[in-house]
């Protein structure tokens, strides 16, 4: 079995998803249990935006996605049971 290799953008697009998700996750597990640093998490969220747009515009993008493909696969499926 030939194994499935990923270009270069397709690698920039997951490691965008990845900073996205490791920004989030540590607002909330890291930075939000810090006394000193959780009233300042708004301002630090503001200058990441200003600092790697892209993994905020990948946020806008993957949700828009995750509703488009949802509704598709929902199709999908629906016509799997359906005899489609």
């Amino acid at each position: 079995m030939a194994r499935a290799k990923l270009n270069q953008g397709e690698v920039a697009g997951i490691r965008l998803i990845a900073d996205l998700f490791v920004i989030r996750e540590l607002e909330k597990n890291v930075l939000g249990k810090n006394e000193h640093i959780k009233p300042h998490i708004k301002e630090l969220e503001q200058r990441l935006k200003k600092s790697v747009p892209k993994v905020f515009a990948a946020e806008a993008e993957l949700q828009k996605q995750i509703s488009l493909v949802r509704a598709q696969w929902l199709r999908e499926l629906e016509g799997l049971f359906d005899g489609k």
